[in-house]
């Protein structure tokens, strides 16, 4: 057929043509066979796609598929349409790669007498900026995987909607119960491939999580991390974490990198710390200073609203800017560049783990 300069290669039919007399000494012998669908010839075989609208294929373009192999088993082409059936399936989404598959199944539905189901074909899903289908390269492609990765089902679902489909609305938020109000097959997209854009899901993602209160989100977590993660750090104060760091969240695997500091002693790299004044002695000067005031303080008064406007003050004591002096502490402190309101963390450090992490960054430079 290749040779002939066929446009479809198929199955030749050749077994069509055995004698009867054959067939039953191949039967007797044990032979194995298959079930092929008898494709009728040169006719149209046509449906209309509750997306795209009518198609038509001629059904010499169409294989005599095979429906029951050699080991008794359908294939799916067969199971398909009787498990559809079955489950009284009206209407049948699916990717538009499958639209070859339709008239095969069509005809599977015609030779049992049963009626056809209204079918859709939907735009296949690709890489942001690509023109191929998810792939691993990019991170997650299943549901399971994206749940391990630390994203929540609401999120998956409000992006998932919008795939393929707009309300024609500004709303981008949905809940399912919205969802499934506002659907209809008429606002599906005819295009090929849709984006999977995982920056979006990413932020939307985030809005679910920073639309949990801190206790229904740390048990959010707390579940997520049972099923993913071999431990998870806690403490008294860990509600509070949980709403300061959740601002900052994007999946739920971000907690413990943006809450290590939290619950160990950070690693405090030297060339980070003096980076925020650019100059070693200033540096120091300001890991002393503070140290030395901080010591001086009450435990009763370790408060974020008080070491915030006490911080402050000593600015203009000490001739510090803000930004030199506040980032050599968070630097200090955390190990990290962003995190929290500084004040906010002190708090929750104390008074104690706070001073021991800013006489080690201290003991950083040789004296």
């Amino acid at each position: 057929q290749q040779a002939s300069g066929a446009a479809v290669t198929k199955y030749d039919r050749h077994c069509l043509n055995i004698h009867t007399d054959e067939i039953a000494r191949k039967l007797a012998s044990g032979e194995k066979y298959v079930i092929r669908l008898k494709v009728p010839d040169n006719e149209i075989i046509a449906f209309t796609d509750a997306v795209l609208g009518e198609i038509s294929f001629n059904s010499k373009d169409v294989d005599d598929q095979v429906l029951l192999k050699s080991d008794g088993f359908p294939t799916y082409q067969l199971a398909v349409v009787i498990d559809d059936h079955l489950m009284e399936i009206s209407h049948i989404l699916r990717g538009n790669d499958w639209i070859p598959s339709t008239p095969k199944h069509i005809l599977v539905y015609k030779a049992f007498g049963w009626e056809v189901p209204v079918h859709a074909h939907l735009p296949n899903l690709k890489e942001k900026d690509g023109s191929k289908k998810l792939s691993k390269r990019f991170g997650a492609v299943s549901a399971a995987g994206f749940l391990e990765e630390g994203y929540l089902p609401e999120a998956l679902w409000n992006f998932l909607m919008f795939l393929g489909w707009n309300p024609g609305t500004e709303k981008e938020i949905y809940s399912l119960d919205e969802f499934v109000q506002d659907f209809s097959l008429e606002r599906l997209q005819k295009t090929d491939l849709v984006a999977f854009d995982r920056d979006r899901l990413l932020w939307m993602n985030g809005h679910y999580i920073r639309s949990r209160s801190a206790s229904a989100l740390w048990e959010i977590i707390r579940a997520w991390a049972q099923k993913y993660v071999t431990s998870l750090p806690s403490s008294d104060n860990i509600l509070t974490i949980v709403e300061l760091v959740k601002e900052r969240m994007r999946t739920l695997s971000e907690f413990k990198s943006l809450t290590h500091y939290f619950f160990e002693n950070p690693s405090v790299d030297r060339e980070l710390l003096v980076k925020q004044t650019k100059d070693a002695e200033f540096t120091k000067a300001i890991l002393t200073n503070y140290i030395s005031f901080y010591e001086s303080m009450a435990e009763d008064t370790w408060k974020k609203e008080f070491l915030d406007s006490a911080s402050h003050s000593k600015l203009v004591e000490f001739g510090y800017r803000p930004k030199e002096a506040f980032m050599t502490i968070r630097v200090a402190v955390t190990g990290e560049t962003a995190t929290p309101p500084l004040f906010d963390v002190l708090e929750v450090l104390g008074k104690k783990t706070t001073l021991t992490r800013l006489r080690f960054a201290l003991n950083l430079y040789p004296h």
